[in-house]
């Protein structure tokens, strides 16, 4: 039950930070938003991990864990500044956010099926396959 919080305090933020990344295009150049945003988000994380070395967490790393970690803050720069993108190019926030997270979804499924040989059930394959279907009518003029 704890990851459903963290989930649903990781949707309740990522749509907060929608919203704000749609107040700041069009009033702040793309490469500035992304900077701050990114900058911000690296000021607290390391906020984060001085509040836990403080608590006394060890913290441990292999050499693989480290290059996913190093390739997920790469694509985040990358994911950052096309995401600021979407909404410059004159995108509303109801239809950007929709098919950019209705994307990522089929993204990771794809990956943690294809890559990971993670499994869904009938009922879970039927919800993505109303994911695609709900996709392709967002996208239908």
């Amino acid at each position: 039950m704890t990851w459903l919080i963290f989930a649903i305090s990781t949707a309740i933020l990522y749509g907060f930070f929608d919203y704000f990344i749609k107040l700041t295009s069009g009033k702040v150049s793309d490469a500035l938003a992304t900077l701050i945003v990114d900058g911000i988000a690296t000021l607290i994380a390391t906020g984060y991990v001085i509040f836990l070395k403080f608590r006394g967490e060890q913290f441990m790393a292999t050499k693989q864990g480290l290059t996913f970690a190093i390739i997920a803050g790469i694509l985040t720069g990358l994911f950052s500044i096309t995401f600021i993108k979407v909404f410059s190019a004159g995108a509303n926030l109801t239809l950007g956010v929709l098919i950019v997270r209705v994307g990522m979804i089929i993204v990771s499924v794809s990956l943690a099926i294809g890559v990971l040989r993670e499994s869904l059930t009938p009922i879970q394959m039927i919800g993505g396959a109303l994911a695609l279907v709900g996709l392709g009518l967002l996208m239908w003029k």
